[in-house]
């Protein structure tokens, strides 16, 4: 959550605000190999686009492999990089943000 987005009379009502960086390119990397596990087959140059362009926390980073570990499972497949971008589209659709042009276009998305 955004700080601004509270109201000061609420903010004066708290003991300790945390604020969180958002993870640069570097700390995405680690974050999409820790939830893709090291079974994962994208490969490193998808993974440095995934890293680079995608502007998301922890948080959304595990609810896109989440979202598409279900796609690849209910297709019968191993997840790949089309579910990996069509669950990210799904998770930008959800936040309400635009999903980076470096990362390619998906149907639907």
């Amino acid at each position: 959550n955004s700080r601004a987005r509270f109201d000061s009379a609420f903010t004066r009502r708290l003991d300790a605000i945390v604020e969180f960086i958002a993870p640069g390119p570097a700390e995405r990397r680690a974050l999409w190999l820790a939830h893709l596990g090291e079974a994962n087959t994208l490969d490193a140059v998808a993974l440095n686009r995934l890293a680079a362009n995608c502007d998301l926390a922890g948080g959304h980073i595990r609810n896109v492999v989440l979202g598409a570990a279900a796609l690849a499972g209910a297709e019968g497949r191993a997840l790949g990089e089309n579910e990996l971008l069509a669950a990210l589209a799904a998770e930008y659709r959800k936040l309400g943000k635009q999903m980076p042009a470096a990362l390619g276009h998906v149907e639907g998305g």
